[in-house]
């Protein structure tokens, strides 16, 4: 018993590492090979132990634990030293064998353990294989394959939020905005809040929309502020904050000039019996030229410039009939469909 403890006491320091790195199935098979390592060894100390062992025995203090005879205590020995020759000279014939076995065994082990700890943990696995999914817009599967990594390690917010997106391309909002709201929880990045913010705006949760594009704008990198700037006050409008929204937008044309999204937004709000007191004929006509010189020019873009044009006309009195017919019909051979 005391050989086995020895060995079960070497084993389990292997599965004590590798469950303080959370993967305590990675330990196992150094574990099985430190533990019949040491048993062998330990037998092998015994049967060397075996004479020592008699000769301190014929001086214990008490007569139960001495040798009965002098023929008892000679038996003894002679069985040790035959049994320790053999071995020795066993070992001395096939020590070549012995050291390659040991060796190719030992590496055996050693390549078995790096290898096993190179390989990815399943619930890693599961996750690469859910990215691919998403990838390849196979949300149903990406939902799947993220749900059983989570069931393997609770505490992965990159998973939960991967899921997030796979249930945001479901148009499964509520879904996506609760695994959104746990993945902020524990990593509050920049593209964690925009998503929160996005799923939030189309699930028409707008007020909530606001609050989380505020948290985002905190994080979010100087090139993408512009666009969550549009991105707010468009949650503004839904949440008939319209002075709220044009300063928004005025923001986010301050931080880009030239983002024709942003002066395209602006420019129609003088069409809007709620925001046309909030801008200017004069501003309006200079932000729909600069979003046409600077974006796409879509058919939605040309019929608000035609709309821009007519509504500026009828405040002003100034014509501009032609720029509205060449929006108008240029909108229309872009798709635009008659009212």
């Amino acid at each position: 018993w005391g050989n086995l403890a020895v060995s079960l006491m070497t084993a389990i320091a292997f599965i004590y590492g590798a469950l303080a790195a959370g993967r305590w199935m990675e330990g196992i098979i150094p574990a099985i090979f430190a533990f019949f390592f040491h048993f062998g060894r330990e037998i092998l100390k015994d049967l060397e132990d075996r004479a020592g062992d008699a000769i301190v025995s014929c001086l214990a203090v008490d007569r139960r634990d001495r040798p009965k005879s002098p023929g008892d205590f000679a038996d003894e020995l002679r069985t040790h030293f035959t049994t320790t020759r053999r071995v020795r000279r066993a070992a001395v014939q096939h020590r070549r064998r012995l050291l390659c076995g040991g060796l190719g065994f030992a590496a055996a082990g050693i390549l078995w353990t790096v290898l096993d700890a190179l390989r990815p943990s399943k619930d890693e696995r599961l996750f690469q294989q859910g990215l691919a999914h998403l990838k390849a817009h196979e949300y149903d599967a990406a939902i799947t394959s993220l749900s059983e990594s989570l069931l393997l390690n609770l505490n992965a917010p990159h998973v939960v939020f991967a899921r997030g997106l796979a249930y945001l391309g479901r148009d499964m909002h509520g879904y996506a905005i609760t695994d959104f709201l746990e993945a902020a929880k524990q990593q509050p990045t920049f593209a964690v809040m925009e998503c929160l913010a996005y799923s939030s705006l189309l699930d028409k949760q707008f007020e909530p929309a606001t609050a989380f594009y505020e948290r985002a704008l905190l994080a979010a990198p100087e090139s993408e502020q512009a666009r969550l700037l549009l991105n707010q006050a468009y949650s503004l409008l839904k949440e008939r904050k319209y002075k709220r929204s044009y300063r928004t937008v005025s923001r986010a044309i301050d931080r880009d000039t030239e983002f024709a999204a942003a002066r395209h937004c602006r420019a129609t709000m003088i069409y809007s019996s709620n925001t046309a007191n909030l801008t200017s004929p004069r501003q309006a006509v200079e932000d729909i030229e600069r979003a046409l010189k600077g974006g796409e020019a879509t058919w939605v873009l040309e019929a608000a410039a035609a709309r821009v044009y007519a509504t500026v006309a009828t405040m002003t009195g100034e014509d501009y009939r032609d720029r509205i017919l060449t929006h108008a019909r240029s909108a229309a051979m872009k798709g635009a469909r008659p009212n």
